[in-house]
């Protein structure tokens, strides 16, 4: 019908009726190059909303590790992705509230539909104190919980004018 295809050819010369003649085969590779096409733009386009997003964006393993922060987590925590990437929940959350993190983590393991959403203090590279709002979800990987995807807006200025406004 016209329709341009992709192909992956394979050849052998071979000996055919006592010339020397080609074999040929043709595998149509059209449908797994378009998948993945699709799949390397689905990819990018997740990148540049992780990457570009207003809120910290971070992952870490089932023990706290973390595995990827996005450039608003850079910037508002001062630690670098390389940094992150060798630290632990427990070194950035103020240590009065590290309980609290691990039992949002538990309470999201034992019940893995319950929406998590709670206030939590880190502390920056500079020391600097930081209330986020945390929404967490777990990433699963062949069925199986791997790790937690939190999102973290920085609502350390709305508390603060909450506060004056209560004095």
């Amino acid at each position: 019908d016209g329709t341009v295809i992709l192909v992956d050819v394979s050849w052998h010369k071979v000996e055919f009726r006592d010339r020397e003649a080609y074999f040929v085969l043709a595998n149509d590779v059209t449908e797994q190059k378009e998948s993945e096409t699709a799949l390397i733009e689905s990819e990018q386009r997740y990148r540049e909303i992780f990457d570009n997003a207003n809120d910290l964006i971070y992952t870490h393993d089932l023990e706290g590790n973390f595995t990827s922060l996005n450039h608003t987590g850079e910037k508002l925590t001062g630690y670098s992705k390389s940094e992150a990437m060798s630290m632990n929940f427990a070194q950035v959350v103020v240590p009065d509230q590290v309980e609290l993190a691990r039992q949002m983590l538990k309470r999201k393991l034992d019940n893995q539909d319950v929406a998590t959403v709670y206030e939590l203090d880190i502390l920056s590279k500079s020391n600097r104190r930081i209330t986020l709002e945390m929404s967490t979800r777990l990433i699963y990987r062949d069925g199986k919980v791997v790790g937690v995807q939190g999102i973290g807006r920085d609502i350390t200025e709305r508390k603060r004018a909450e506060a004056e406004l209560l004095r």
